[in-house]
């Protein structure tokens, strides 16, 4: 639920020619832990106990959340998110004209 956010953050931290790189390793490093996790609940479900993999997954999302928070609470903005959530404004938009020529309305 919150890994886009935290994907955003940790990403801004890295030059634009190096996002790709960090976004594959991050991935690999997210991947490894959605392959052992299953194995290890099973083991735990087998032994009767239902509950533990829902508390220690509740508790690893919200270590990650505090460790995230209090990595990133001092950290301004990065200039290239602020400016790429800003749409682009065509100068025909301030004309009224069509963005799109050719489309009558």
């Amino acid at each position: 639920m919150a890994t886009p956010i935290r994907q955003a953050f940790t990403l801004s931290m890295f030059p634009p020619e190096e996002r790709g790189s960090a976004a594959g390793l991050f991935g690999v490093i997210r991947r490894l832990a959605g392959t052992t996790s299953p194995p290890v609940a099973g083991l735990m479900f087998e032994a009767g106990d239902l509950q533990a993999p829902f508390i220690i997954g509740a508790v690893f999302q919200i270590r990650s959340g505090v460790i995230y928070h209090n990595y990133f609470k001092d950290m301004e903005r990065s200039a290239t998110i602020a400016e790429s959530a800003q749409p682009e404004e065509d100068d025909d938009s301030k004309t009224g004209e069509p963005l799109v020529k050719g489309i009558g309305v």
